[in-house]
C-alpha cells in the first residue's frame, strides 16, 4: 500500500516537474526580493531626487564689464532654480568695488553689504538682501536695515524700509533711502538725528 502511494507521488512529480520547478524559482525570487528590500530600507533613508534646483556650497560670483571688475557676491550656500533665472544665497556678502582692472589683486571696496539672505534675479539685474542687512561705505558710514535692493545694472541701492545710519559717533534714522553709486548721490527720506546714541 505504501509502495502504491509512493508511485502515485513519483508519477505526479514526473508529470509536473516543470511547473513545480517554476513555482519553486518564483517563490525563491519573491522571498529574496523581500529580504533585499527590507534590508535596504533599514540601511539607507529614502533619497528623493530634486529636479529643477542646483544646490551649491561656498559660492563666489564675480561681475565683470569688459575688463573691469565691478562687484562680487559670496555666500555659504545657494540654490539656483533651473526654470527661472533666480538664485537664493544664504549668509550673503556683496562687495561693490571702485571699478578696476581684473589684474588688480587688492581692489578698493566702495560698498560692503552683508545680509542673512540674498535673492539674485539675473533677468532683472537685481539683488534683494533680506534680514540683518549691514552696509558699510568706504567713508566710514554704516547703515543697518532689514531689506535692501541693489540694481547691479544701474549701480543703484534702494532701502525701502526704516534704517539707522552711523558715522563718527552720529546716529540718524530714516524711513527709506536711495543711493546712486555712479553719481555718489544719497537721498534719505524723513531723516531724524538721535542724540545720546553711542
Amino acid at each position: 500500500m505504501w509502495f502504491r502511494g509512493h508511485e502515485l507521488f513519483a508519477g505526479f512529480l514526473r508529470e509536473n516537474r516543470w511547473e513545480l520547478l517554476i513555482l519553486l524559482v518564483l517563490a525563491g525570487l519573491i522571498s529574496g526580493g523581500a529580504v533585499y528590500y527590507t534590508q535596504q530600507s533599514k540601511l539607507s533613508p529614502v533619497v528623493r531626487e530634486e529636479r529643477g534646483a542646483l544646490k551649491l556650497e561656498q559660492v563666489v560670483i564675480n561681475d565683470y564689464q569688459l575688463d573691469l571688475k565691478r562687484w562680487r557676491i559670496q555666500g555659504e550656500r545657494a540654490v539656483v532654480l533651473e526654470t527661472s533665472r533666480r538664485m537664493r544665497i544664504e549668509q550673503a556678502r556683496i562687495e561693490v568695488f571702485v571699478p578696476h582692472s581684473a589684474a588688480v589683486s587688492d581692489p578698493k571696496v566702495n560698498l560692503d553689504i552683508s545680509a542673512n539672505e540674498a535673492l539674485a534675479e539675473w533677468r532683472d539685474q537685481r539683488i534683494t538682501l533680506l534680514g540683518d542687512v549691514k552696509i558699510r561705505h568706504d567713508t566710514g558710514l554704516e547703515i543697518h536695515t532689514e531689506v535692501a535692493v541693489y540694481d547691479v545694472q544701474k549701480e543703484f541701492l534702494t532701502i525701502p524700509k526704516p534704517l539707522t545710519m552711523r558715522q563718527a559717533g552720529h546716529v540718524v534714522t530714516g524711513d527709506s533711502l536711495t543711493y546712486d553709486l555712479r553719481r555718489g548721490k544719497l537721498n534719505l527720506v524723513a531723516p531724524k538725528a538721535l542724540v545720546g546714541e553711542p
